[in-house]
């Protein structure tokens, strides 16, 4: 090992240079403490990249399943939606009601996941670095993360919901 003020590619023929003279059978590599370290973490940060993206497509896959099944259950009681602006419901009081629906779900999702991930820590601990699998703060920024990417998928069949037309529901059946 050689510490340098020069950078490792001036240093390099130099220093092959000087220990071919003393012996020119010693062996000679020349790596940067960075090229070192880099190959040292490139395992763990393999499976960071992998698991932040199947995170990336899991969060994905939950707005737009959480999306559909709302934009679903809205389609499916267009007429109640529908007579109950007849009867003096204002788009607010929808747009509550389905976003409330949607955020219970979401709920109940993210709390049955968090007991999983809970009785799956230990095993997550060997992958993590600086944060314990039981570190509270992670786990509510997580759970306020899902929490809001849920309000935001419940938005949309919130608007539209909204939107209906009491006349033309009541008259579509």
């Amino acid at each position: 090992m050689v510490r340098g003020e020069r950078p490792a590619a001036e240093l390099a023929p130099l220093l092959r240079t000087a220990l071919q003279q003393l012996d020119p059978d010693l062996p000679f590599e020349a790596v940067s403490m960075d090229e070192r370290l880099s190959a040292s973490v490139a395992g763990p940060r393999h499976w960071t990249v992998l698991l932040d993206g199947f995170g990336l497509a899991a969060v994905i896959l939950a707005a737009v399943g959480i999306f559909g099944l709302l934009s679903y259950l809205v389609d499916r009681q267009r007429r109640d939606i529908g007579v109950r602006m007849a009867l003096g419901a204002d788009g607010r009081s929808i747009v509550t009601l389905v976003i409330r629906r949607g955020l219970v779900l979401a709920a109940l999702s993210v709390a049955s996941g968090l007991a999983a991930s809970f009785a799956l820590a230990r095993w997550l601990e060997s992958m993590l670095y600086e944060v314990s699998a039981t570190d509270p703060v992670t786990w509510a920024a997580v759970a306020a993360l899902l929490l809001a990417v849920a309000f935001v998928a419940c938005w949309l069949p919130a608007r539209r919901a909204a939107g209906i037309a009491p006349s033309r529901a009541l008259a579509a059946e």
